[in-house]
């Protein structure tokens, strides 16, 4: 069994000359622990801990806890399936075996609709790879009509396609591209200062 004590600190504060440190005369006996010498206590806040046993005992009180949660759904289940059972054997064999039947053919399609689901996904997934778009799309797009579903990709597409037009767009708005043609401004104003520059090379008067 583990055990903790609390240690006053200020008993182990090294002395250095005395002076500063504290009060030569002895008077620091009076400070108590936890309190300074106006009586005001200086600890700013309390540290727990906790020994092997309240640990331990922690963890058997959170498993007590979840085997009492686990027990009452094992209890509500079995609840229903008596509730469940009394109502079928108030009901005629007749009865029984249309529900029966009833349970099995529900059970069948639902069977039955996933599966179709599964590959109505997989055609949507083949469209939108052969448009090069986005497969995690695709469960949005899935329909008992095969044609709403193609309708509703091909409208998709000219959207996506859009944005990212608009977003290259928005990346060199405002980017000037300088190829030094003469046609353009810039060209035109450097050809004209270079002829310039050599029509007052060549001339003997020019000063």
């Amino acid at each position: 069994m583990s055990y903790f004590r609390k240690i006053n600190l200020q008993l182990f504060a090294a002395d250095n000359g005395g002076g500063d440190g504290g009060n030569a005369d002895g008077n620091d006996a009076d400070v108590k622990d936890g309190q300074g010498a106006d009586g005001q206590n200086t600890n700013s806040k309390e540290i727990k801990t906790y020994t092997d046993d309240d640990i331990t005992k922690m963890k058997d009180d959170w498993a007590k806890e979840q085997e009492k949660i686990n027990q009452e759904k094992i209890n509500q289940e079995v609840q229903k399936q008596l509730k469940e059972e009394k109502r079928l054997s108030a009901l005629s064999k007749e009865e029984r075996e249309k529900e029966e039947q009833d349970a099995k053919e529900k059970e069948l399609k639902e069977r039955e609709d996933k599966l179709l689901f599964k590959e109505r996904l997989s055609d949507i997934k083949d469209e939108l790879i052969n448009r090069k778009l986005p497969t995690s799309f695709a469960v949005y797009f899935v329909n008992e009509d095969s044609e709403k579903s193609l309708k509703a990709i091909t409208e998709f597409e000219k959207l996506y396609r859009a944005e990212i037009q608009n977003e290259i767009n928005s990346k060199i708005k405002g980017v000037t591209l300088k190829t030094g043609d003469s046609s353009s401004s810039d060209g035109k104003s450097m050809a004209e200062l270079k002829n310039t520059q050599k029509q007052t090379t060549n001339n003997p008067w020019a000063i």
